[in-house]
C-alpha cells in the first residue's frame, strides 16, 4: 500500500479495497480514469475526505500513478538523544522534522546525515534504522510534483546548542520528551509528519 498526501488528504494506492477516514474506494481501470480521478480528489474541498485505487498489481498501479508526476526524493532523521528527548524543527509556523532533498550521486542515508546536521547544527549523529517513506505532492513552477521522503532513525550525544538554519525559513531547532511531541507537535505538524511520528514516537 502508497499512501500518497495530497492537500493533506491521503490517496491510497492498494492491492484490495480499503475505506479511510470516511472515503471512498474505486478500482482502478485506466491511467486515463486515475488522471481523473487524481484532478477530481484534488478540487474536492472534503477535508476529512479520503481516495483509495486498487489494483491486483499494485506496483503497476503505482508506476502508472508516479509516471503523473515529477519526483523529488528527500531524506531525514527522527534523532533521538540518551535523554530519550526528539529533535524537531519549526518551519513555516508548523512544526517538522529535519529533512532535505538528495543531492546527485548521494546515498539516501548520507543525505538522511548531511540534511539533519545541516537543518539543526548537530554533530554525531549515527543511524540505527530504516523508518519509510512518507509521499506528498505540490505544485512548483506549475509542475505536479510528488516528493519521496526517505526516513532514519537516528541516535546522537550532541549536547551544544542547536542553530535552525533560516536560510531553509527555519525559525527553531528543539528537543522534545514524548509528552512535548503529543502536546505542542501533533496539533500543529503536516499529517504525513503526523502519522510518521505516531508511529515512531508516541
Amino acid at each position: 500500500m502508497y499512501k500518497v498526501f495530497i492537500n493533506e488528504r491521503p490517496f491510497v494506492l492498494s492491492a484490495k479495497p480499503l475505506v479511510l477516514h470516511q472515503g471512498q474506494s474505486v478500482a482502478y481501470q485506466s491511467p486515463a480514469q486515475l488522471k481523473t480521478l487524481l484532478h477530481s480528489f484534488k478540487s474536492s474541498p472534503l477535508s476529512a475526505h479520503s481516495l483509495t485505487i486498487y489494483a491486483d498489481d499494485v506496483e503497476a498501479l503505482k508506476a502508472v500513478f508516479f509516471s503523473l508526476f515529477s519526483i523529488i526524493e528527500a531524506a531525514g532523521g527522527i534523532v533521538q538523544n540518551p535523554d530519550g528527548h526528539y529533535l524537531f524543527i519549526k518551519r513555516l509556523g508548523l512544526w517538522d522534522l529535519p529533512k532535505g532533498k538528495i543531492d546527485p550521486g548521494e546515498g539516501v542515508e548520507e543525505a538522511a546525515l548531511r540534511e539533519v546536521e545541516e537543518e539543526c547544527g548537530i554533530t554525531g549523529l549515527t543511524i540505527t534504522a530504516n523508518a519509510g517513506q512518507t509521499y506528498h505532492t505540490y505544485e512548483h513552477k506549475g509542475k505536479e510534483v510528488l516528493k519521496i521522503t526517505h526516513w532514519f532513525l537516528m541516535e546522537s550525544s550532541f549536547t551544544g546548542q542547536l542553530i535552525p538554519q533560516t536560510e531553509e525559513a527555519i525559525t527553531e531547532a528543539k528537543w522534545m520528551d514524548k509528552a512535548e511531541v503529543e502536546a505542542v507537535v501533533m496539533p500543529k505538524t503536516y499529517v504525513s509528519i503526523a502519522e510518521l511520528v505516531g508511529r515512531e514516537i508516541l
